[in-house]
């Protein structure tokens, strides 16, 4: 009797373990399905996806902010889903709003205001930060590689240029995180 007690325990235990790491996996289909997930940049070989239950905020001290959150590239030309955290800083004076204001652009209408607020931005995009690899799947969820238990996979520096998909990432987990436009 304890023997079979300890066998059901025993098989109990692999079934949830197993569903607590296929709970991680992610793939295509979720990324393009699930509402936890919001696609923030693309191209004709490449999607940037937002977990949006990552944004975590780890500085609050306007302007002065930092936000931790994860992102999936899903790469159509390898057929992976690589899975990266991000740490994003942000200037809010480098914000459309802080470059308004610094410029009074609200005397102007938008169509004019806009390319004042481009050339800003290409000049200071206000957020600069760093990533790491995670993980690296397959279309399907299996995966590929895992980074995330090596000793040397440190934060790299991202390209936070206005309008790329770093920036386009980093600029909606701000506008989640504290529901303004950066």
């Amino acid at each position: 009797m304890f023997k079979r007690f300890f066998v059901r325990c025993f098989f109990l235990i692999c079934i949830l373990s197993s569903i607590s790491f296929i709970s991680y996996a992610v793939s295509l289909y979720d990324l393009q399905h699930s509402n936890q997930y919001k696609l923030v940049y693309s191209t004709n070989t490449q999607d940037l996806y937002m977990n949006l239950s990552s944004v975590q905020s780890l500085r609050y001290n306007p302007p002065y902010y930092t936000l931790k959150y994860q992102a999936y590239l899903v790469d159509y030309n390898d057929s992976t889903i690589t899975l990266s955290d991000f740490i994003a800083n942000y200037n809010y004076n480098y914000s459309i709003e802080g470059i308004a204001k610094k410029q009074r652009l609200y005397e102007l209408s938008f169509n004019e205001a806009k390319p004042y607020l481009i050339s800003a931005k290409r000049k200071e995009s206000g957020i600069n930060g760093s990533f790491k690899l995670d993980k690296v799947y397959d279309l399907d969820g299996r995966i590929d590689s895992d980074f995330s238990s090596l000793d040397d996979n440190n934060y790299a520096t991202a390209d936070y240029v206005y309008a790329g998909p770093f920036y386009k990432a980093a600029a909606y987990a701000f506008e989640k995180a504290y529901n303004k436009i950066f």
